[in-house]
C-alpha cells in the first residue's frame, strides 16, 4: 500500500472522527489482505481485523487522530499484536509511517 502523507495529513485533520476511524479500518485490511469490520456498539466502536478487536470510545479515537497522522493506526496495531497478530513493521511504507520508520534498513 502506497501512502502519501500529506494527503492523510489532511484527511485526519478534516475528516470527522467517526469517519476517519472507518478509514483507518479500510486502510488496515487493505494493507493485511484481511475482513476488516468497524462498527458501533454500546457508546463505543468495534475494530475487527481478521479473527482480531480492538474497542475504542469515539473520544478516545479522536485524541489519537489529533495526536498523529498515523497514531490511531498505530494504536489499533498494537492493540491487535497485544492479541497474538504478527506483523514486521517494515513490511510496507504504510505500516512504516504509522511506527515512525522513515527509512527502510536492510540487514
Amino acid at each position: 500500500m502506497n501512502t502519501q502523507g500529506w494527503i492523510r495529513g489532511t484527511m485526519a485533520k478534516n475528516m470527522e472522527a467517526e469517519k476517519f476511524l472507518h478509514h483507518v479500518t479500510e486502510c488496515l485490511g487493505r494493507e493485511f489482505e484481511m475482513d476488516s469490520q468497524f462498527r458501533k456498539f454500546e457508546g463505543e466502536y468495534i475494530v475487527k481485523l481478521g479473527g482480531y478487536e480492538c474497542r475504542i470510545s469515539i473520544e478516545k479515537a479522536a485524541e489519537l487522530q489529533d495526536k498523529g497522522v498515523y497514531t490511531l493506526d498505530r494504536y489499533l496495531l498494537d492493540q491487535f499484536r497485544g492479541q497474538g497478530f504478527d506483523f514486521e513493521i517494515t513490511r510496507s511504507q504504510y505500516i512504516r509511517y504509522c511506527y515512525g520508520v522513515f527509512e527502510k534498513r536492510f540487514n
